[in-house]
């Protein structure tokens, strides 16, 4: 399991995750993140910035509650977190996270490409079928015009003599 995913073109990490390599049990994440939403709530009112995302699920027939947080709730949660262990995995969360971040930040570029190179196919495309269109009638055309070339010819001919 990654340290980090991606939803919505937004970087997150899972309270399970961080109780794992943290050493700690998940409910105890969960508490300290409780409390971290309160002390947020008093201080902002919202929890907009930083984000964090409740989801309740099941595991063996029980149930209990995760989160869902970005690098900002993250990085102030594990401020609450001591030891050199914390210290090691607080850095190697957020160069996961700023990992995932130089990717996202890079995928406008990429998506503007593609979507170029997108448009000038369609814009060849629809020339090409102008221009299939316009060769058969063209075609069309052409067999009548002979004819008729054909036919002046031969009149012209009869009046020559």
């Amino acid at each position: 399991m990654q340290l980090v995913t991606i939803q919505d073109n937004k970087v997150f990490c899972d309270s399970s995750m961080v109780a794992k390599k943290f050493g700690f049990k998940h409910n105890h994440v969960i508490k300290v993140c409780d409390s971290l939403i309160l002390d947020i709530q008093e201080i902002k009112g919202n929890l907009e910035c930083p984000l964090i995302l409740k989801e309740d699920r099941e595991y063996r027939g029980a149930f209990f509650t995760a989160y869902i947080m970005d690098r900002n709730f993250f990085s102030l949660l594990c401020m609450r977190f001591k030891g050199k262990e914390a210290v090691k995995w607080q850095m190697q969360f957020n160069s996961a996270f700023y990992a995932m971040e130089k990717v996202l930040s890079e995928t406008p570029k990429t998506m503007d490409s593609l979507n170029d190179i997108v448009k000038r196919i369609e814009s060849e495309k629809d020339n090409a079928s102008i221009a299939g269109k316009a060769l058969s009638q063209y075609k069309k055309i052409k067999k009548d015009q002979s004819n008729e070339f054909k036919s002046a010819v031969d009149q012209a001919q009869l009046s020559l003599g």
